[in-house]
């Protein structure tokens, strides 16, 4: 997995620059936010869970599945917020592995929400 020059702090500090420039999708508009995306993928894979970017009544939300979409674990959460969260917990993040471990509690966090998660009897 490559990282930006100067390691993760250069990753960081790209994504904070490019934050604070108002630059609205990382993921693609930016190499350091392919990075971060990759490091993200990691966790996902991790946890069983691949996310799914989606409109619906005009509003951008995210869907959380099962890693073999055979179940849909969460639902609607906002996919502006959402990134905003994962770039701030990055700049937050002294190490990659302290990133990691922040955004698998994070994903946790959501799956476990009532408002996103879904009802295992309702599927």
């Amino acid at each position: 997995m490559e990282i930006p020059i100067g390691g993760w702090k250069g990753l960081r500090n790209q994504l904070e620059q490019e934050s604070n420039d108002g630059i609205d999708s990382l993921y693609s508009q930016t190499d350091a936010g392919e990075e971060l995306e990759k490091i993200q993928q990691e966790v996902e894979d991790t946890l069983g869970v691949v996310l799914e970017p989606s409109t619906q009544m005009g509003m951008g939300g995210i869907w959380f599945y099962s890693s073999d979409f055979k179940q849909k674990l969460a639902e609607n959460y906002d996919y502006q917020m959402f990134n905003e969260d994962v770039i701030e917990l990055a700049i937050q993040s002294k190490t990659k592995a302290t990133f990691k471990k922040m955004y698998k509690q994070y994903l946790e966090n959501i799956l476990n929400d009532s408002q996103y998660a879904i009802d295992d009897e309702e599927y």
